[in-house]
């Protein structure tokens, strides 16, 4: 075991070490217990690992979360991009700050969730999926509809809300059988409309 002197950052509480590593990286915070094992504790607190997630996460999973997990730590991962097949772009017509975009991958499957409590009761609703095609991409086998704000989407299906306040929907995107590999493609997001307003 380490020994902490009382002039050593590491005397300080586990809130305010914790507080300290948020303001790094992911990658940082990963790293530190390799330094310090003192700060293992702070490293892993759901202090730490808050400030990394995304603003708004609360919303989308709600009370039900879609995505299991046994701490923000273990959120973080679960919702990380594999950093082999995608990317973030930034794109000036788009509101986000941030857009993800497919490197190379030979199957393609994109799940959404949102919590039903976010939906309206008794709606159909139609799940479109947006995108737009880098330079290098592949055209879709698909028609897609160009939208008013140069983004392409394609209706993936719809569906009627009627499962109240309780769970959620879950929305899959799958290519399995294409031959060649899928690049380029720079993903919005999966939209949910009700049907009677397209």
């Amino acid at each position: 075991m380490e020994e902490v002197s009382s002039g050593s950052i590491l005397a300080l509480p586990e809130e305010c070490i914790a507080k300290f590593i948020s303001m790094t990286s992911p990658a940082d915070a990963c790293r530190l217990p390799l330094v310090s094992t003192a700060v293992k504790s702070a490293v892993d607190s759901d202090l730490t690992w808050d400030q990394f997630l995304p603003s708004g996460y609360q919303i989308i999973f709600g009370s039900t979360s879609a995505i299991p997990f046994s701490s923000k730590k273990d959120l973080n991962f679960r919702m990380c991009v594999h950093p082999s097949y995608w990317t973030s772009a930034a794109l000036n017509m788009c509101r986000l700050s941030e857009v993800a975009k497919l490197l190379k991958v030979w199957w393609l499957e994109i799940k959404g969730v949102i919590d039903a409590k976010m939906l309206t009761p008794t709606t159909r609703y139609g799940a479109h999926f947006v995108y737009r095609l880098g330079d290098d991409s592949y055209e879709t086998q698909e028609e897609p509809v160009v939208r008013r704000d140069g983004w392409m989407g394609i209706e993936m299906g719809d569906f009627f809300s009627d499962i109240g306040d309780n769970g959620v929907v879950e929305m899959y995107l799958k290519q399995v059988t294409n031959p060649l590999p899928e690049r380029g493609l720079i993903i919005k997001g999966i939209e949910l409309r009700p049907k009677d307003q397209e």
